[in-house]
């Protein structure tokens, strides 16, 4: 079914691009049953499930689907979400877990997917450069030996911004360290976009806060305020919204927390003013501001030791 489907929509690709004027064929390719066939194979999630998955893997209509589905029956024999838990995205606690893997280790499925990058990336067109990072996004969530190298050159190429995003977001949480410079470009190129516009609108953030927010799992954490400078010079937004970016904080090493916590709050001493600062997936965090030299006491559940942040 799932083969005669996919030939269905590719024949009626065909036909439309030769007469623009084919409703019927048009109509074909707008009603995809590919997401619906990935669900159901990833649910059987068999090992023939996983063999039409792969047979599948470099089809333009059905791979992006295939490569996913290859990444969840992995995840669910292997890594499965405790019942009733749906957890943030990204997984910072899954990426602190990924980094102390063995680089020299690899599984199949992995390898499958980046065969499979490789086979289309020959192929050298921008559309498919896109289907290559597709690829190396779902197999970096799993060991895949020593390719950091090869997936940040990925990552830099030329791919849309949202799929750099996503791939980035996924490198992470797979374990590898991404240069801050590549994070802070692909910020930097998602701000020019609105040109010499000054405001921005709440729901437009999460596009510039999801590379911020990767900062501090870097190579250089500090960039996390580099990166919220950038943001604070081209616009204005309500800084309250700075404290869903803490997500990877839990998870730096004591100085560095303490560190970019310090650093938040010396930027930003409206934050003092609230009663809790719980960023989205961290400890809580409570910052009381000292009545008359404003001198705030910031206790973090999990350092050792409160911080004295002096706000001026």
């Amino acid at each position: 079914m799932l083969g005669a489907d996919l030939a269905g929509v590719h024949a009626a690709k065909v036909a439309f691009a030769a007469n623009k004027s084919n409703g019927h064929a048009l109509d074909e390719m707008r009603i995809s049953h590919v997401h619906e066939y990935r669900v159901v194979l990833t649910t059987i999630g068999t090992e023939d499930a996983e063999a039409v998955l792969k047979r599948c893997l470099l089809d333009r209509e059905f791979g992006a689907e295939a490569a996913v589905g290859l990444q969840v029956i992995w995840q669910q024999r292997h890594e499965p979400m405790p019942e009733g838990k749906f957890g943030n995205w990204p997984d910072f606690a899954r990426a602190a877990t990924n980094r102390s893997r063995d680089r020299a280790q690899t599984r199949d499925i992995a390898e499958v997917l980046i065969a499979a990058a490789h086979t289309v990336k020959e192929e050298g067109s921008p559309n498919d450069l896109v289907r290559v990072a597709r690829f190396v996004g779902c197999a970096v969530l799993m060991p895949h030996g020593d390719r950091a190298a090869e997936f940040n050159e990925i990552l830099i190429g030329n791919i849309t911004h949202g799929v750099r995003r996503e791939l980035a977001q996924r490198m992470v949480v797979g374990g590898l360290v991404v240069p801050a410079d590549t994070i802070l470009s692909g910020l930097e190129a998602v701000m020019a976009e609105y040109g010499d516009r000054k405001w921005i609108r709440d729901h437009e953030l999460p596009a510039l806060f999801a590379w911020v927010e990767l900062l501090p799992m870097s190579d250089r954490p500090t960039a996390f305020f580099v990166g919220l400078d950038m943001l604070g010079t081209k616009f204005d937004f309500n800084k309250w919204n700075v404290r869903n970016l803490l997500g990877s904080a839990r998870y730096l090493e004591e100085a560095q927390r303490i560190e970019l916590l310090r650093g938040l709050v010396t930027r930003y001493p409206s934050l003092t003013t609230l009663s809790e600062l719980t960023p989205r997936g961290t400890r809580k965090a409570v910052l009381t501001p000292g009545p008359v030299t404003r001198t705030s006491r910031l206790v973090c559940r999990g350092l050792s030791s409160p911080v004295q942040v002096s706000v001026l």
